[in-house]
Order: C-alpha cells, then structure tokens, then sequence
C-alpha cells in the first residue's frame, strides 16, 4: 500500500515541461492581469467620456441661454436708451418751459406795478383836478 501511494519519480524531461507549463501560465495569468487593467482604464476612460460629454452639452445649453438673455438685454438697453432720450427731451422742454413762466411772471409783476403807479397817478391827478 505505501508503494500504490508513492508516485513515480517524474523524468527530467516531465520536469522540464511542468516548468515550461508553469511559465506559460504564470505569462498568460499576467497577460490576463494586464488586459484586465486596460479594460478597466479603457473603460474608465469611456466614463469619463461620456460624463464630459454631458457636461459639455449643458455647457452648450447654457452658453446658449446665455445669448439669449444678452440679445434680450441688448433689446431692453436699446428700449431704455431711446426711452431716455425722450424724457431728456421732455425735461429740456420743461426746463425752457419754466425760463419761460419766471419771465413771463416777471413781466406780469411788472405790468401789474405800472398799472398801480398809474392808478395812483391818474388817481393823484383827479384829486388835483
């Protein structure tokens, strides 16, 4: 019985092709380890590509919006702009408007003195007369 366990004593050459066999595996476990790690970057890097195309798009979207709202400002500036010149305008005319009123009160006043000065003359002179 301890003979039918003994093993027979492998050849050199049976040795020689264990180890061969053993460096082809060892060879092929890092060949798989590597491709394994290649996948993992590539697939990685195809995350990557997909997260920055989505942002990209977003960005894309908001440049966008952005043009939108700067053409919708550049609108409402021009709006305001010409709404300005009116009301400069507007005020300009005021303004002239009031020179005119103080002058025209000016010339009231006046008037409405040279009115009593020669009230009280031609009253002065009734007296006299």
């Amino acid at each position: 019985s301890s003979a039918a366990r003994r093993y027979p004593r492998p050849s050199a050459a049976q040795v020689k092709a264990n180890r061969r066999c053993d460096a082809a595996t060892d060879q092929l476990r890092q060949e798989l380890q590597r491709t394994a790690l290649r996948e993992e970057y590539y697939n990685q890097q195809g995350d990557d590509a997909a997260k920055l195309t989505a942002e990209n798009r977003l960005l894309i979207g908001r440049v966008e919006e952005m043009g939108s709202a700067m053409e919708q400002h550049k609108l409402e500036l021009e709006r305001l702009q010409q709404e300005n010149a009116s009301l400069n305008a507007k005020t300009q005319l005021m303004e002239e408007r009031s020179v005119l009123l103080k002058k025209i009160r000016q010339r009231e006043n006046h008037a409405l003195q040279l009115l009593d000065q020669a009230k009280a003359e031609l009253d002065e002179s009734e007296i006299f007369a």
